[in-house]
């Protein structure tokens, strides 16, 4: 059965531009959302990053490495996605 994201900061209102509390490694699925939606998601290798977002639109973001995208995401699929060391911000 695939994973399904729960969402803990909408209840406490901690905002995707918020300053990360932590992080989480991701390894990118086409089948699993993430255990816990992220408020953003940072790379340490260039590349793209196909993201699912709490409201189940979809988009491939550009990063470069180390730059950070913010947003409630709930799933970094492996297709399209070619950046790596993909970290998810809490």
């Amino acid at each position: 059965m695939p994973i399904t994201a729960t969402n803990p900061w909408l209840a406490n209102g901690k905002g995707p531009t918020m300053a990360p509390l932590g992080v989480v490694a991701i390894t990118p699925s086409d089948t699993d959302e993430l255990v816990t939606v992220v408020r953003g998601i940072e790379a340490t290798g260039a590349g793209n990053v196909s993201v699912v977002y709490i409201d189940g639109s979809t988009a491939v973001h550009i990063l470069a490495a180390g730059e950070r995208k913010t947003g409630f995401i709930k799933q970094v699929k492996s297709t399209s996605t070619t950046a790596t060391g993909i970290i998810g911000l809490l």
